[in-house]
């Protein structure tokens, strides 16, 4: 092949090559190893000329296309291509000779060959083009079978969608469907089946069909066996057995197919098989039938089979739900029969009840109820279904030794199941058997709860039966229902006595239970409601205190002359500071210490403890002393003063609950200390009791959510479960000791809160006219440990109405001060959003609120106060 496009300079090398010598450029030898490369491709290759005719062919053309090299060399490619290109591909090679255009050259594409005998091919297609000794151009050909690959896609692509097909469908018949389409589609068989065995045994039923469009084979399909067709014979018969996929490849020359002449009249000639396997048991069977005969093929079998793999899934699926099904069933009826003897009195009834329940859960077509005296050791019938009119005469009365199931139970006190009363030595009755109609029987005992034997629930069956396990658990539930009954029969009034007896207890339990709730409401209400008065009543003690207070100082600047008058002065001045401790001390109380607050700033515990610990002493027994002792340098503590108040609140309550619970024997005052101590940036907050203290038990579990050692009713175990999410919340630790008998300490290690400036080192500029309003922010920034100044660019905080805002002293204040505070102060009236909001200000809409003047004013201070 390279001879034939070698240049002539490359001909004459190899010409010299020879003259010397060297067998590897020998001409002849060269030849050989060209046709040898031609005769070893395992895809075809061929070259053509500029005109389209067959130069070369490898010998692979023969086992691909058909066109052995001989016959191909010298036809025009196109008997390869398919029409329309086989017309036209001489026209490509005119048009690329003319414009030196094309697509083809040097990109695979997929396309179509046509095969000697007519069969397209998929092909992959590679064209080279290479130039002749003579200068004209030639073209080689690659081609690449995809028949293989394409079968391979398709049949994966088919397990995909087969197998989400399987999985989504509602019905085996819908999924056994779904799977013989798209195997016949794929493969191109004509008819598929699916057989399934009945209930598990040895009978077989088509359950799905699948027939290609255009195809005619009803005769074929109206000669399918009857459900209930058993063989051993055939595909299906030899599948079932050996557990492996058959092939027959021509139905003429199989007698053991059971259609096989209606198949050969209607032209089908060849069938495989296919078992459903589950565990590598086969559990049903998938059958195809082509029109031509056919051989065995391997890789199709396979597909089958792997496609047909999630059926057994779905198989054991759908079992499991019908089973699922029927034993709801079973349970619902086990409740309606509980429903009914709840209500029912009369014995017979309810034993009828019973039997109904039974026959229905069993399939049975008759059945009855035997009650056994005790005395006499017979077992009479107490309720029957399903017998004619003489039937239960036959065994009305059973004992001991009849030959009956009834009597071996008896007997022995254990189920009795007889599958075939003709074969089974054990029943005696069998002409009695026959003229009542039943062929199996079962029998089940009724066992009082104290084990003795009550009487006996039996179903008779019409054919040879044997009820499987599941039915006999759930009709196991069903005899104990019957038994519970006759049990409460016969002792009904000793019963009916305990009952009531246990209602009054219940009922009794239930009231005081009842009571204590009704308390307990009583008390969160009364608590509710003294929250709310808590907080009403500090809030108007402060708008009547501020003003109070502001009136004071000035009584106080007007009489400082006179030192009577400044006398009375100061004794109303220290009477409303403890009013104002008071109101504090509500605030701070009333307030939830889980829920967010804009005063959540650091508390310094000193100043802290005058307000609340007023409050706190009340909290306390008369004969419980409560003190506070606090380092002078200690910071103040990270935590809001309200969730501070809770904390210790908690635990001073607790504390004096412990004194009161000592011993009448060991009444020693009662002393509870507050302390703090500072640690490395941290503060210790102590509070410690001389109370009852708590045992190793107690400790371990003081901090569990709802643990309480109180009295029902006195405690909800929340106190310390409360102070050790608020001391964990702002990133501290909570300590118990603690000594039977001698009291105990609650320790809170919380962060302190340490400060670049502190608050009587903010300096606010009061941009205010005189009157009420300004005299109430002097006063609350005076409590906050500011100072005032009149310079208006050594301001840290700046006050204006929402009037001034165009002040030009303001604006060169917030230029020099951009990260002061400034706080306007509004009438509802007022109205300068835009330059307001500009200005990012602490905005009080409200000049009337006191609660807006105090948050105002707490806002200001703690975004002026920096952490280190």
């Amino acid at each position: 092949m390279a001879e034939g496009v070698r240049r002539g300079g490359a001909r004459r090398h190899d010409a010299d090559a020879a003259a010397r010598g060297d067998p590897a450029h020998d001409p002849a030898i060269r030849a050989a190893i060209d046709h040898a490369a031609l005769a070893g491709t395992l895809d075809p290759l061929i070259v053509i000329d500029s005109k389209g005719t067959v130069l070369i062919a490898s010998d692979s053309c023969g086992r691909v296309l058909g066109w052995p090299p001989d016959d191909l060399i010298g036809q025009n490619v196109g008997v390869l291509m398919p029409e329309p290109h086989r017309s036209a591909h001489d026209g490509y090679l005119e048009a690329y000779a003319r414009t030196g255009r094309t697509s083809i050259l040097g990109q695979p594409r997929e396309l179509e060959a046509v095969r000697r005998d007519g069969e397209r091919i998929p092909i992959e297609l590679s064209v080279s083009k290479i130039t002749a000794p003579d200068g004209s151009p030639l073209f080689v050909g690659l081609i690449r079978d995809l028949t293989h690959a394409k079968r391979l896609e398709r049949e994966l692509r088919l397990v995909k969608d087969l197998a989400v097909g399987v999985g989504g469908a509602t019905s085996l018949k819908e999924a056994f469907e779904s799977v013989l389409a798209g195997v016949a589609l794929t493969t191109g068989l004509d008819y598929g089946e699916a057989w399934l065995p009945i209930d598990q045994g040895p009978e077989m039923a088509c359950c799905a069909s699948w027939l290609r469009p255009g195809v005619d084979l009803d005769g074929f399909i109206h000669a399918s066996p009857e459900p209930g067709w058993q063989s051993e014979h055939g595909l299906i018969g030899r599948v079932l057995a050996t557990g492996l996929p058959m092939w027959f490849d021509d139905l003429g020359q199989e007698p053991a197919c059971f259609r096989r002449g209606i198949a050969m009249r209607l032209g089908l000639g060849a069938a495989c098989a296919v078992p459903v396997l589950n565990t590598g048991r086969p559990v049903a069977v998938l059958l195809f039938f082509v029109r031509e005969p056919c051989p065995q093929d391997r890789e199709m079998l396979e597909l089958v089979a792997t496609v047909a793999a999630p059926l057994a899934t779905l198989m054991e699926r759908k079992r499991a739900e019908t089973q699922l099904q029927e034993e709801l069933g079973a349970m619902t009826r086990l409740h309606e029969l509980v429903h009914r003897l709840v209500h029912q009195t009369d014995i017979a009834a309810a034993l009828g009840d019973v039997l109904d329940a039974s026959i229905a859960l069993t399939g049975a077509a008759m059945g009855d109820v035997q009650l056994l005296d005790r005395d006499t050791g017979v077992s009479t019938i107490a309720a029957h279904r399903g017998f004619g009119a003489t039937g239960p005469e036959r065994f009305r009365a059973v004992k001991a030794g009849d030959g009956t199931p009834c009597s071996l139970v008896i007997e022995d006190g254990d189920r009795v199941v007889i599958e075939d009363v003709k074969a089974d030595p054990r029943f005696g009755h069998k002409a009695k058997a026959a003229a009542a109609g039943f062929q199996a029987v079962q029998s089940t005992p009724l066992i009082a709860s104290g084990g003795a034997l009550l009487g006996v629930l039996t179903t008779h069956f019409p054919q040879v039966h044997r009820p499987p396990d599941r039915e006999l658990r759930i009709l196991d539930l069903y005899a104990r229902q019957a038994a519970d009954f006759i049990e409460n029969h016969y002792s009904s009034r000793e019963k009916l006595e305990s009952y009531r007896h246990a209602l009054e207890h219940i009922v009794e339990t239930r009231n005081v239970q009842l009571n204590r709730a009704q308390d307990q409401l009583r008390m969160a209400e009364r608590l509710a409601a003294i929250g709310t008065l808590a907080a009403g009543l500090g809030h108007d003690m402060n708008n009547v205190l501020l003003p109070v207070r502001a009136h004071v100082n000035a009584l106080k600047a007007l009489t400082a002359r006179d030192a009577s008058m400044l006398a009375h002065a100061e004794e109303v001045s220290t009477s409303v500071a403890y009013l104002q401790q008071l109101a504090d001390g509500l605030h701070y109380l009333s307030m939830d210490p889980q829920a967010s607050n804009g005063d959540a700033g650091p508390t310094d515990l000193a100043r802290w403890w005058t307000q609340v610990g007023p409050l706190l002493e009340k909290a306390c027994a008369r004969n419980v002393s409560l003190g506070a002792t606090f380092d002078q340098d200690c910071p103040p503590v990270a935590m809001a003063p309200h969730r501070l108040t809770q904390a210790v609140l908690n635990l001073v309550v607790n504390a004096g609950e412990a004194i009161r619970s000592l011993d009448d024997g060991d009444r020693r005052p009662g002393r509870i200390r507050v302390s703090s101590r500072s640690m490395d940036g941290k503060i210790r907050l102590r509070v410690a009791d001389n109370g009852c203290g708590m045992n190793e038990r107690v400790q371990r579990r003081a901090f569990d959510m709802f643990y309480t050692t109180k009295p029902r009713g006195m405690g909800t175990g929340l106190g310390l479960a409360l102070v050790h999410k608020l001391a964990t919340d702002v990133g501290g630790t909570v300590g118990l000791r603690s000594r039977p008998g001698r009291g105990s300490a609650i320790e809170m290690l919380l962060p302190a809160a340490r400060w670049i400036r502190q608050g009587n080192g903010i300096r606010v500029r009061l941009a205010l006219p005189a009157g009420r309003v300004r005299t109430l922010l002097e006063q609350l920034f005076e409590d906050a440990g500011a100072r005032f100044v009149r310079a208006a660019d050594r301001a840290d905080v700046w006050v204006t109405p929402a009037a001034s805002l165009d002040n030009p002293d303001l604006r060169r204040w917030r230029e020099r001060q951009p990260l002061g505070r400034l706080v306007v102060v509004a009438r509802r009236t007022d109205t300068n959003g835009a330059a307001c909001a500009e200005l990012a200000p602490v905005a009080i809409a409200d000049e009337d609120d006191f609660e807006a003047l105090r948050s105002a004013v707490t806002r200001s201070m703690n975004d002026q106060s920096e952490p280190e």
